[in-house]
């Protein structure tokens, strides 16, 4: 089995791709559960996250004084013509001993959403995001 250089950064940085959502033809009446994960994920973000700042119609919605229903959500997102993938994923949070060495499991995940125009971009600011999850908590162990 070959194993690609992007499976590779995924597993150093111990990342998962668990789900790609392509925004564009997102055409339904019925809100999807996956769509209310990532509703649910953004509706407590200061309005300067960058998931909202990559989807102002969003940004509109989740700045309201109370949440609107999810159905508004869908609709901004298919009358708001867009062209991006949500990919939902997470990482193994590392507890570092020391500067060399750390703990893990698959028990105790970060989770995020990252919203990118393309597929690959979003596999690099995961592996990104990961590896500098990685740097902050070996930091601490180096700041003790």
């Amino acid at each position: 089995m070959l194993i690609t250089e992007r499976q590779n950064r995924l597993f150093n940085a111990q990342a998962n791709v668990l789900a790609i959502h392509p925004l564009q033809g997102l055409m339904t009446e019925r809100v999807p559960e996956w769509l209310e994960d990532f509703i649910d994920f953004i509706s407590d973000r200061d309005a300067d996250h960058p998931l909202l700042q990559a989807l102002p119609a969003l940004q509109r919605l989740v700045g309201q004084d109370e949440l609107p229903p999810y159905e508004e959500f869908l609709d901004a997102i298919q009358c708001g013509n867009e062209k991006g993938y949500l990919f939902y994923c997470d990482w193994e949070v590392r507890r570092y001993l020391d500067e060399c060495a750390f703990v893990s499991g698959p028990g105790y995940r970060r989770i995020t959403w990252i919203y990118t125009d393309d597929i690959d971009a979003g596999f690099d600011a995961l592996i990104a995001a990961a590896e500098a999850d990685h740097e902050r908590q070996r930091a601490k162990v180096g700041a003790a």
